[in-house]
């Protein structure tokens, strides 16, 4: 060996490495639903994953923003979780609401010792990723909850087959539904009659307490904000006034791995960038021109807070014409089908004053 090749030494392999390797489990939110892990998907952040060794006790863990679950194994360090050789069996499991679209829920990671490998243990072979998607619903709630014994709620789906709904004490209903154009009709004592046109595209759709008139024209064409071509640099900005044509009190726009709030990553439906309400305080969106909000997509950034609620309220100039309520939860958005027509100001509030993640919000909007 010359003297400069001792600067570039081979690596003498020792029987066993004083180290540890991660063998990991990948999980990603299947955007399409077709069990194969494809350019569309996206990572899942914070599901849980069970991890039963050949002798030792059931380890829960959680997926990172990037959507792996490392179980770190070593032959030496013997407070990791995989130590030994044998069969390790995982266990996917789903948060509600969503589904395994990959059939592999459960599968065995066969560990064995291989000399030379950081931490002395290796997998046969690696897990599979497993795809989650969510069941789609529509949920909703009546405006008199003390009428829900004698309330009608029927939901017709794009097969034309019409199913009656219960509604619970508190007011409240929900179908799961499948994905297509969906009508729900709903007659309660005290209050006008309802029907909404419901768009299903996967997610769970929430819907407002008033239903859109269909005699009221549109305040402009439509147009879709979801963040992406605001910034790219730095990671972090308040939204500006004028942007997409409307005004933004206390919003911010962030990439969604700025944080590691497992909301961003969940509630990402459209690019890589997301708004929340700076501070979890109440933001405001508002126009000198009357606006309409479609709907959009809400999510709460951090599962410390999962069951959020959000609070929405929207005025036409100083009356209040819009006031509805959302369950968040970090595990991914809920689509508030909205339809608030012809308002000037619109406000967002978390019940805590926790952040809610915003992405693909559609407003139709005055020179659009």
């Amino acid at each position: 060996m010359t003297h400069d090749d001792m600067y570039y030494p081979n690596k003498i392999w020792n029987p066993i490495e004083n180290g540890e390797m991660p063998l990991s489990i990948f999980v990603f939110r299947d955007m399409d639903g077709d069990g194969n892990y494809t350019i569309k998907d996206r990572p899942f952040a914070n599901v849980v994953v069970e991890v039963l060794g050949p002798a030792g006790p059931r380890a829960a863990l959680r997926s990172n923003i990037s959507g792996f679950v490392n179980c770190m194994a070593s032959a030496v360090l013997k407070d990791r979780l995989i130590t030994q050789p044998g069969a390790w069996h995982i266990r996917v499991v789903p948060p509600p609401g969503w589904a395994i679209t990959t059939g592999n829920a459960q599968q065995v990671i066969v560990v064995v010792a291989m000399p030379g490998a950081p931490g002395g243990l290796v997998a046969r072979v690696l897990p599979d990723p497993v795809g989650l998607a969510p069941i789609p619903s529509i949920r909703g709630r009546i405006a008199r909850p003390d009428q829900a014994p004698s309330a009608k709620v029927l939901a017709t789906g794009p097969d034309g087959n019409r199913s009656s709904l219960a509604v619970g004490s508190g007011g409240t209903f929900s179908v799961p539904v499948t994905q297509g154009a969906w009508l729900v009709d709903i007659a309660e004592v005290g209050a006008r009659d309802r029907r909404h046109h419901v768009p299903v595209d996967g997610y769970p759709v929430v819907l407002p307490l008033l239903p859109p008139d269909p005699r009221r024209p549109a305040a402009g064409a439509r147009r879709l904000i979801d963040f992406d071509d605001l910034i790219a640099h730095p990671a972090v900005a308040k939204i500006p006034n004028g942007y997409g044509g409307l005004n933004w009190r206390n919003w911010v726009v962030t990439h969604n791995r700025t944080y590691q709030g497992e909301g961003y990553i969940n509630g990402t439906v459209s690019g890589d960038y997301v708004a929340y309400n700076g501070s979890g305080h109440p933001a405001v969106i508002d126009s000198e021109n009357p606006f309409d909000f479609i709907g959009g997509y809400f999510t709460v950034a951090w599962s410390d807070a999962e069951g959020e609620t959000l609070h929405v309220r929207a005025w036409r100039q100083d009356a209040l014409v819009h006031e509805d309520t959302l369950s968040l939860s970090a595990m991914g958005p809920v689509f508030f089908s909205a339809h608030y027509q012809g308002i000037t100001r619109m406000e967002l509030r978390t019940a805590h004053y926790w952040q809610a993640v915003a992405d693909a919000l559609t407003f139709a909007v005055p020179g659009a």
